[in-house]
């Protein structure tokens, strides 16, 4: 029975189904490899990511904890088919993370994660090319493989944000930069 009570423990972690911390966690700056990055609190753990160089690499700790289960796949595959997508709003949990058949696929999708601007300045991601303006709705934003999504404000300031899959962030703009970043709250699931 308690083994049986560790395994659903085990997949609700999995699967995105524990209350989560406290919300409004403000984001610091911290200087990695040369390069200024908006991070949660606590350590700094950087990692040499094949694509993106040396980054903070905290969020993929994260990432598990965010997991949805399965993606969506036609009648005849099953998770880690080709003919497998994740559902709008998610993204492909990195390969890394993915051989972990926590929720018995070996692979799974996570919410991306949401921005909203307050402010006087709007941002623009450099990635993407999406656009967040003040005062407007939560917006999905798409970072890279190590969790970075890289915004400017428009008289050229530009910012490294690293983002926690599944969770929404709050970004102040004042004189054409970045004062704060604020961890809100998770991403609500789909209706």
């Amino acid at each position: 029975m308690r083994s049986l009570a560790l395994l659903l423990t085990t997949g609700l972690v999995a699967c995105g189904g524990v209350p989560p911390p406290p919300h409004g966690q403000p984001l610091r700056e911290a200087e990695v490899a040369g390069r200024r990055f908006w991070v949660s609190p606590g350590p700094l753990v950087t990692a040499d990511h094949p694509c993106c160089g040396v980054v903070p690499a905290n969020v993929d700790r994260e990432a598990d904890a965010e997991a949805v289960c399965p993606p969506v796949c036609a009648a005849d595959q099953s998770a880690g088919d080709p003919g497998c997508a994740c559902p709008a709003g998610t993204t492909a949990l990195k390969p890394a993370l993915a051989d972990d058949p926590v929720c018995g696929a070996p692979s799974r999708c996570i919410r991306l994660p949401e921005l909203r601007v307050e402010g006087a300045s709007s941002l623009t991601d450099l990635t993407t090319g999406a656009g967040y303006a003040p005062g407007d709705d939560w917006a999905v934003a798409e970072p890279d493989p190590a969790g970075v999504v890289a915004v400017m404000i428009p008289d050229g300031t530009r910012a490294l944000l690293v983002l926690a899959p599944g969770w929404r962030y709050r970004v102040t703009t004042d004189e054409g930069q970045i004062t704060a970043v604020v961890r809100e709250a998770r991403v609500p699931a789909p209706r």
